[in-house]
C-alpha cells in the first residue's frame, strides 16, 4: 500500500502506520466455532523538512556594518583596506560548497567550505583602497544535502544565497601651491627682470585639490621669506592667496621655492582604530634676476710678436719707420649679454 502526502513548509513530520485484522474462525473443543483473534501492528517514522538557509555580515576595516554611505568610514585612499565577511549557516540541515564573492574584488578565499547547523566562519581579505566613495557587496553561496522525492529518488540539494552591501569614503588630501614674484608666474630661470635692490612682492595661490577639508595649511619659503596666509584651513576646492616680500640682491640670479602643506582628517585603520589625517606638500618655485652690464677693455702694442701692455713708462722700443701693431681686447664682465659694443681710439 503507498500513500502520498504533501510534506509541511518546515519542521519535522512524524507519522505512525498501522494495520490491523482478524483471523479466520477456528473450532473450538467442543466443537463449537470460535471467531478469529484480531491482530494488528504498527511501525513510526519521521522526517526532517530540509531548511538550508546562510547568511553574510560585511564589515569595513574589520569592524564597521556599513551597509549605508553614511555609516561607511573614511579610510586613507594611500594605504590598505581590509573586508570581512561572517557567513552563518541559518538553516536547519548542514551546507556544503560554502564560498564567496564579492562584486569587486572577486572570489574571496574562506577558511572553510562546509558549515554545521547555527555555525559561522570568518573570510577576510585586504585591498589597496581607492579615492572616493566604494561600494561592494559580498555574496556567500551554499549547498543544502540531497533529498528524495515520493519515489524514493535522489534530489540535488538546494543552493542557497545571502548578500550584504560594505561602504567606505577613501580620504585623498591633497593640496598645489603657484608662487608668483610681482604678479608673474616666472618658474623657470632668469624669470622676472627687476633693479638691484628693489622690492620683490610674492603671492602664494594655495588650492585644496583633494577630496576632504585640510587643517594645518601653511606656507613656507626656502629663502626665509615670511608668509602670511589668511587661514589654516581650506575646504574641498577652495583656494586662498598667501603673501610675502623681500629685496633683489645687488645682481644676478634670485630662486626661492615655495612649499604649501596641509593635513587631511583622520582615517580608521585595518581593526577599527583612528589613524592620523595624512599631510599633504606642494612646491613651486619664483625666479628674478638683477642685470649688472659691465666690460673692460685691454690695449696692446705688438711688436716683433711679443704682445706689450704698455699701460705706463715709455712702452716697447720700435726702430724707426717700423710698422706698430696695436690690439684691443674688450670683454663683457657683467651679467648680461651686451649689444651694440663699438671701440673708438683716440689715436
Amino acid at each position: 500500500y503507498t500513500l502520498t502526502v504533501t510534506a509541511p513548509p518546515s519542521g519535522t513530520l512524524t507519522a505512525t502506520g498501522s494495520v490491523s485484522g482478524t483471523g479466520v474462525p477456528t473450532v473450538g473443543t467442543t466443537g463449537l466455532a470460535v471467531p478469529g483473534a484480531p491482530v494488528s501492528a504498527s511501525d513510526p517514522h519521521s522526517f526532517q523538512i530540509s531548511e538550508p538557509s546562510i547568511g553574510v555580515k560585511k564589515f569595513v576595516q574589520s569592524t564597521f556594518d556599513a551597509e549605508l554611505p553614511s555609516t561607511g568610514p573614511a579610510v586613507a585612499a594611500s594605504g590598505k583596506v581590509t573586508f570581512k565577511y561572517v557567513i552563518t549557516n541559518t538553516g536547519n540541515v548542514e551546507l556544503s560548497n560554502v564560498g564567496l564573492t564579492d562584486s569587486v574584488i572577486g572570489r574571496v578565499s574562506c577558511p572553510g567550505s562546509s558549515l554545521l547547523v547555527g555555525a559561522s566562519m570568518t573570510c577576510e581579505v585586504t585591498v589597496q583602497a581607492t579615492a572616493g566613495n566604494y561600494t561592494n557587496t559580498g555574496t556567500a553561496t551554499g549547498s543544502g544535502p540531497i533529498t528524495y522525492d515520493a519515489f524514493g529518488l535522489p534530489v540535488t540539494g538546494a543552493q542557497v544565497t545571502a548578500s550584504d552591501l560594505g561602504h567606505y569614503f577613501g580620504n585623498n588630501p591633497k593640496i598645489a601651491v603657484v608662487k608668483k614674484v610681482n604678479g608673474f608666474d616666472a618658474n623657470d630661470a632668469p624669470g622676472l627682470l627687476v633693479d638691484a635692490g628693489a622690492d620683490l612682492a610674492f603671492t602664494y595661490e594655495v588650492t585644496n585639490i583633494g577630496n576632504v577639508d585640510l587643517s594645518a595649511v601653511s606656507v613656507s619659503d626656502d629663502r626665509g621669506v615670511a608668509v602670511t596666509c589668511p587661514r589654516t584651513t581650506l575646504g574641498v576646492n577652495t583656494a586662498m592667496t598667501c603673501t610675502g616680500s623681500a629685496k633683489a640682491p645687488t645682481a644676478g640670479q634670485y630662486t626661492n621655492l615655495a612649499t604649501a602643506s596641509g593635513t587631511g582628517p583622520s582615517t580608521i585603520g585595518k581593526n577599527g582604530e583612528s589613524v592620523p589625517g595624512e599631510s599633504t606638500t606642494a612646491t613651486d618655485k619664483a625666479n628674478a634676476f638683477v642685470p649688472a652690464p659691465a666690460i673692460s677693455v685691454a690695449k696692446f702694442i705688438v711688436a716683433n710678436g711679443t704682445e706689450y701692455d704698455a699701460n705706463s713708462g715709455d712702452g716697447p722700443r720700435l726702430p724707426a719707420g717700423s710698422t706698430a701693431t696695436w690690439r684691443i681686447k674688450v670683454t663683457n664682465t657683467g651679467n648680461v649679454d651686451l649689444a651694440d659694443v663699438q671701440v673708438i681710439d683716440l689715436l
